[in-house]
């Protein structure tokens, strides 16, 4: 019979180089690079190896040069393993500029991600066929798996005290103008709404107290006053219930 072609896991070389070529670039590049990627996501061992060289001399504050680089990569004992002065003057000169470099990270990432997918895809395909597990704990665990993928993904929310200064500064100006203290979308207790301005965007806000203390009809409250008083839509998902 005819034997299936190997496919090999998602990955882009090129862009794998690119991204270490620009850490020689441009201290921007470099601090980019270090914060924004992890050895693993480098499919080739050749570059995780210059990457963890790249990220030790940053970590210890030494400037980045051939000469250090191969350095470091001496010391771990690295440099045969990944082809010598020949492979990381080729990683040098891969890329003239270092002005693309949020699209090489971006594609090193994603093809990593993908790869993360495929592993996580495969586990999940091999507890399927396992099929000594309750259907509920398979499927469980498979939707967690994935969602840590998903998470994976996800991009740290991190902004410039500039920005966040900035904002801070607009929510207080638009207190200062507005007579009735409420900002956000108001729940109708005037003292809950005069501690918190009022439900905003983005917020997490959990109503704790002992069972039959009247929790969720405090929050129906709210939701049913939102719903009346405000042009905010209000969605109630009850996971008690069956």
């Amino acid at each position: 019979g005819e034997t299936m072609p190997v496919r090999t896991m998602p990955n882009n070389l090129d862009a794998e180089k690119s991204v270490l070529g620009c850490a020689f670039l441009s201290k921007n590049s470099l601090t980019k690079i270090c914060e924004d990627l992890y050895s693993d996501m480098f499919y080739s061992e050749q570059n995780q190896k210059i990457f963890e060289a790249i990220k030790r001399c940053y970590n210890d504050k030494i400037p980045i040069d051939i000469t250090t680089i191969m350095d470091e990569l001496d010391k771990k004992k690295d440099l045969t393993a990944i082809g010598g002065v020949d492979y990381v003057s080729e990683v040098i000169d891969s890329v003239p500029t270092a002005a693309h470099i949020d699209t090489y990270i971006k594609i090193v990432k994603d093809k990593a991600v993908i790869r993360n997918l495929i592993g996580t895809a495969t586990d999940i395909i091999t507890n399927a066929y396992e099929d000594d597990e309750d259907i509920t704990n398979l499927l469980d665990n498979a939707e967690k798996k994935i969602l840590n993928v998903v998470k994976e993904r996800q991009t740290s929310d991190f902004i410039h005290i500039r920005d966040a200064i900035a904002i801070a500064q607009e929510n207080l100006e638009k207190l200062s103008q507005n007579k009735d203290d409420i900002t956000g979308v108001p729940t109708g207790f005037y003292d809950l709404d005069r501690v918190t301005s009022g439900l905003h965007a983005g917020e997490m806000i959990i109503i704790a107290a002992r069972p039959g203390m009247g929790k969720t009809a405090f929050a129906l409250n709210i939701a049913t006053y939102a719903a009346q008083n405000t042009n905010k839509a209000v969605a109630i998902f009850n996971l008690e219930m069956p």
